[in-house]
């Protein structure tokens, strides 16, 4: 037994630590989906059955287009909301509260006369733009208050609305229905001006109908060859970018550069054949040759020259000119278009042409005239009245003399011969 003087080791008296440990638990609990959740909608198939055109047909039918209709805005939405938005009135003084009042009163009793029976015939008196402005106090000062305007448009918003149907939709708005007449007293149906929508490409002032005169109406011809129609050659290289062939031709030895529509593949034997036969060539260049027709020679003008008739001439190269302008008489008439003339000094020329002479107009009412053209050719008569705007004269013939006939100044002529009054 030992004492208690006595030493005692250390690993008896001291007490080792116990280990420590530990460690996480986690229930996972699934997740069970509500009965009305676990339904999954199935999504209908839709099945083409056809093309009819551009539209595509299916199993599903396609909706009817909704009837679209803007409504017309006659009570202002906005001073209600902005009746709702306001805060509420603070304390002020007694003369300030009295103030506000008057003001509210006077804006409720503007309001009640708007929403009022004669509302409905606002539009007649008062522009739609000032009934629906915005409210005082929204639009003023360096913050603009921006509560009461409308949400901005969308693209969806565009497609549903297209531009033709926009116009007709405020117009059914307004009242305005397609199968009644417009108008207060006596109504009717006006038919609205419909522009045509111009094709893309086609420009101002271009006329749709002249598309219809490009187009081919019968059978096109081939083109027309050139100036290497009928000649041989080899192929030497191909375009195909510009639908075009290299050919060395046979005779020359020169390359061309030709269309692939105007060549034609030919055998061996016949190359060899017609190659360089330039007769063949020929005959055949007077073949394409069109047939030259004959000049029509211009008719004759009408002869109008006659015996006793008192004419101008006028052909300044006769003889230098010694006759231009004078005056003279037609002695005899050799054919329908040559004649001789006597100057009023008595000498004669011969070989006078028609063209080188003009009738005169005489100016007194008492001289007489010659129908030198048209029906009453040949007859004499004289003049009742003229018109030198139209270069007309009323005539009154010997032969007609209850009648009376306007002829032009290019069938009547003086005359100074006898006649029968």
């Amino acid at each position: 037994m030992a004492s208690h003087g006595e030493d005692v080791p250390e690993d008896q008296t001291e007490k080792k630590p116990a280990p420590l440990s530990f460690g996480f638990t986690k229930t996972v609990s699934k997740f069970k989906p509500s009965s009305v959740e676990g339904v999954t909608e199935r999504e209908e198939k839709d099945f083409l059955t056809g093309i009819d055109g551009k539209e595509l047909q299916s199993t599903k039918p396609s909706e009817k287009p909704k009837e679209l209709i803007i409504p017309l805005i006659q009570k202002n939405p906005k001073t209600q909301e902005a009746k709702t938005q306001e805060a509420a009135p603070e304390n002020d003084s007694v003369e300030s509260q009295a103030v506000k009042e008057l003001i509210e009163d006077s804006r409720r009793q503007l309001e009640e006369w708007q929403n009022g029976p004669q509302a409905e015939n606002l539009n007649l008196y008062i522009p739609l733009l000032m009934q629906n402005q915005v409210p005082e106090g929204f639009e003023d000062g360096d913050h603009v208050k921006v509560d009461l305007r409308p949400e901005s448009s969308t693209e969806a918003d565009y497609a549903c609305v297209p531009v033709e149907a926009y116009g007709i939709a405020m117009l059914k708005g307004m009242g305005w229905n397609k199968e009644e007449g417009i108008g207060r007293t006596f109504k009717q149906h006006v038919m609205p001006i419909e522009s045509q929508l111009r094709p893309k490409g086609l420009g101002l002032g271009a006329d749709r109908a002249a598309i219809k005169d490009l187009e081919p109406t019968k059978h096109k011809r081939p083109p027309k060859p050139g100036a290497h129609k009928e000649l041989y050659g080899k192929i030497e290289g191909l375009d195909p970018d510009n639908a075009r062939v290299v050919v060395k031709l046979a005779i020359g030895g020169r390359s061309a550069t030709i269309s692939q529509h105007a060549v034609k593949l030919v055998g061996r034997t016949e190359y060899e054949k017609n190659c360089k036969d330039l007769t063949r060539l020929k005959s055949s260049q007077d073949r394409d040759k069109p047939p030259v027709k004959e000049a029509r020679r211009p008719p004759p003008p009408p002869s109008w020259l006659q015996r006793d008739l008192k004419v101008r001439f006028i052909d300044k190269s006769f003889k230098g000119g010694k006759y231009y302008n004078s005056k003279m008489c037609v002695e005899d008439v050799l054919s329908p278009s040559t004649c001789i003339c006597r100057t009023d000094e008595g000498r004669l020329i011969d070989d006078v042409k028609q063209g080188m002479l003009e009738t005169i107009i005489p100016k007194l009412e008492s001289e007489s005239i010659m129908v030198v053209l048209g029906e009453h050719r040949g007859q004499v008569g004289r003049i009742l009245q003229r018109d030198k705007n139209k270069c007309r004269a009323m005539v009154q013939l010997d032969r007609h003399e209850e009648k009376v006939f306007m002829l032009d100044y290019d069938i009547i002529c003086q005359y100074v011969g006898e006649t029968d009054h």
